[in-house]
């Protein structure tokens, strides 16, 4: 049974735009969630940019957390980034944005909070790529 022209032409084209959506929704999912968009260097004058956090270790390895206010991490679901791992404690480090600058701060966990290679006894000014260590996981701060 041969298929009308009309009919034909009509499928190509529905899989044509079917297609290019797919590729567009595929570009922005990369550009907005894994950050893949190279961004223009910025000038003096530029807004700060927001800091993420990236779990480089432990659960969740690879996600990023735009980090907004003030957040705490540890153990337990009430936590703004939960770390289900048993060398976390239930409530183990706080972060916070203050003056466009992350600062990070252990609230008694047993296990201490270290920022490159340094255990935490106050509040602290974190830099982009400043490894922060909470039990065996590890984070990277990203500007």
């Amino acid at each position: 049974m041969p298929l009308e022209p009309a009919l034909v032409v009509g499928r190509w084209l529905f899989l044509g735009l079917l297609t290019l959506l797919l590729i567009a929704l595929h570009r922005a999912v990369l550009r907005d969630l894994w950050g893949t968009a190279r961004r223009a260097e910025r000038g003096p004058s530029a807004a700060p940019r927001e800091p993420r956090l990236v779990v480089r270790r432990g659960p969740g390895a690879g996600n990023r957390w735009l980090v907004r206010g003030t957040w705490t991490i540890g153990r337990t679901a009430d936590n703004d980034l939960q770390l289900d791992h048993p060398t976390v404690s239930a409530h183990h480090a706080r972060v916070s944005v203050q003056d466009g600058e992350l600062v990070v701060e252990d609230l008694g966990s047993a296990n201490g909070t270290i920022v490159n290679g340094a255990r935490l006894t106050q509040p602290t000014v974190v830099q982009q790529g400043a490894r922060i260590q909470v039990g065996e996981c590890e984070l990277q701060v990203e500007v």
